[in-house]
């Protein structure tokens, strides 16, 4: 759906919940920002009663979409640095919401609810387009959904449409990459689209636009999971998926891993992040051996992969990245899920060495939410790549983390948003920890 801009951190990961407490020592300082069962100003009394994503602004101010459950049924939220700002119980035609959202500055959001029943992009604007619509910028084509929405600081709105040419048919037959910098009186353009060609080859109809992407904060570099048209007797199943970075294919499928050993091919690409002078991370597979195959690459080249150990944690097979993300000080956060359940987060100070990063968070790990440094939560569990969502982590440049996650008091896991703050040093809190890069 990610995922180096304004979202400080988000991360989310599936994972085991019986690792030893004790496992690695420090009860790490943090605030919950809200969490399942919460009652906050605006919402009439009625509790949270689900937290998605996290993102944040230019500002570091955070955004998020949720639901508050009403006498009703449930109402989704969006909530905008410090409370909610928008319920869909406000316009009658609104109903549920995709995880995916974005903030700007000034108060400016993006998120894909219903209108109507026809899935959209809904910003504090009003209504940006929904299926049904005529497609911007394509004669005599429909819009079929709209997801994925995104938001740069200065409000610039992203987000991935379907279209077919069958008015009135859900079926879509092609994706675009839509893009308005005013959401006010909107200019719907067209990044790219189905059957378009970039490097020479063709994007593929109906799936050739990815969920994965991102879009620099000043709009001026974008990376891309793309798959080409298979029509082409050079371009197969196995070979056809591949990573744009600002109109250049950096990486394709089945061709020669940058960084890799014993003739290693890239073999699948996942999580993508570029940050705003074009330096860029993503993940996937090679061809590789099993109990090495997954990896990070940075500017194209492996950088950390599956059965290297980083600050004590051995990445043991099966081992994934659940997430990652790189800043505008060429920082990075990156999110792992090793063979024995544990997830781990980890923070680089300077994204060229990401096996010198650093522990944050993992699951079993304690956290401390008064300042008296005792345990007051466990975290239990990293929520991440639910319901098809595209990032796993999110970076900016003060060391503000927001993480989803879920934490148990004692009496039960609930779901939860909390903020961890650097400078702290992972490995002893009593310590300061360096921002600047290596």
């Amino acid at each position: 759906m990610i995922e180096s801009r304004r979202h400080r951190v988000f991360l989310f990961v599936l994972i085991t919940l019986f690792l030893p407490v004790c496992a690695w020592g420090a009860v790490v300082p943090a605030a919950v920002v809200a969490k399942v069962g919460d009652i906050h100003p605006g919402a009439g009394g009625d509790p949270i009663s689900t937290i998605n994503l996290a993102f944040t602004n230019g500002q570091g101010q955070l955004g998020f979409i949720g639901s508050v459950m009403r006498t009703t049924g449930s109402d989704a939220f969006v909530w905008y640095n410090s409370g909610f700002v928008w319920f869909n119980s406000n316009n009658a035609l609104l109903t549920g919401a995709e995880y995916d959202m974005g903030i700007g500055n000034d108060g400016h959001y993006i998120y894909s609810p219903s209108y109507g029943g026809n899935d959209a992009v809904w910003t504090h604007d009003g209504l940006l387009l929904a299926k049904g619509a005529s497609s911007p910028g394509m004669a005599d084509k429909w819009v079929t959904f709209n997801s994925r929405p995104s938001m740069l600081p200065d409000g610039t709105a992203y987000w991935v449409a379907g279209w077919t040419g069958v008015e009135g048919t859900s079926t879509s037959e092609g994706r675009v990459l839509y893009r308005s910098a005013d959401t006010a009186t909107p200019v719907i353009t067209t990044v790219f689209k189905s059957g378009d060609q970039i490097g020479g080859v063709t994007l593929d109809a109906p799936n050739g636009i990815g969920f994965d992407y991102m879009v620099s904060d000043n709009d001026l570099h974008h990376i891309h999971a793309l798959l080409m048209e298979t029509d082409d007797v050079t371009v197969t199943t196995s070979n056809d998926g591949f990573i744009y970075m600002d109109g250049t294919l950096v990486a394709r499928e089945a061709s020669p891993a940058s960084g890799g050993t014993g003739g290693e091919n890239w073999d699948n690409f996942d999580k993508v992040g570029i940050s705003n002078i074009g330096n860029y991370l993503f993940s996937g597979d090679t061809d590789g051996d099993i109990t090495t195959d997954e990896f990070i690459a940075y500017n194209g080249t492996i950088s950390l992969r599956e059965g290297q150990t980083v600050d004590s944690i051995e990445l043991a097979t099966p081992a994934t990245v659940q997430g990652l993300a790189i800043n505008n000080r060429n920082q990075a956060v990156h999110l792992w899920t090793v063979g024995d359940g544990g997830k781990h987060l980890f923070f680089a100070r300077n994204t060229a060495n990401l096996a010198g990063s650093v522990r944050v968070l993992s699951t079993g790990d304690m956290i401390d939410v008064n300042g008296d440094g005792v345990r007051d939560y466990t975290v239990t569990d990293f929520l991440s790549n639910t319901g098809g969502m595209r990032y796993g982590a999110w970076l900016a440049e003060d060391g503000n983390f927001f993480v989803d996650v879920d934490i148990d008091d004692g009496g039960g896991a609930v779901e939860a948003i909390i903020r961890i703050s650097l400078p702290f040093n992972p490995g002893n809190p009593a310590l300061p920890l360096l921002l600047l890069g290596d």
